[in-house]
């Protein structure tokens, strides 16, 4: 009896399932054509915008970002009073907290400081050579 039940049940579940694989499935022809109509400059400058979107929304939760850490920060310190190591770990989190603060506010110059600093490193060792 419980053999039956299980094959009814992975009827029931599998059926939909390929059922609906079969409807989603695209042909070669619109497969092709969707090859065909592919532009890598395009999807690069998509992705970029999309990207460029994503931090703007991430640098504005700033605020939120910190107060969500400070108060992480102060349930931390407070179970810290009765656990030692718990203290630690508080102040782990709190400098953690504003490190990836400063990360996600100054992403850009930060990124343009540290390619400017390895453009440098690698032209002084060609010029060096």
């Amino acid at each position: 009896m419980k053999g039956c039940t299980i094959i009814v049940l992975l009827l029931f579940l599998l059926l939909p399932a390929q059922s609906w694989a079969e409807a989603t499935t695209p042909s070669s022809s619109s497969v092709q054509e969707r090859m065909e109509q592919f532009n890598p400059e395009q999807m690069g400058d998509n992705l970029e915008h999309k990207g460029e979107e994503l931090l703007d929304m991430a640098q504005s939760g700033g605020k939120l970002y910190i107060a969500i850490a400070l108060i992480v920060f102060m349930i931390l310190l407070t179970v810290g009073l009765f656990f030692k190591k718990v203290m630690a770990i508080a102040f782990l989190t709190l400098f953690l907290s504003v490190v990836g603060y400063c990360i996600i506010q100054y992403w850009h110059p930060l990124s343009d400081f540290v390619m400017s600093v390895l453009q440098w490193v690698f032209t002084l060792k060609g010029e060096s050579s």
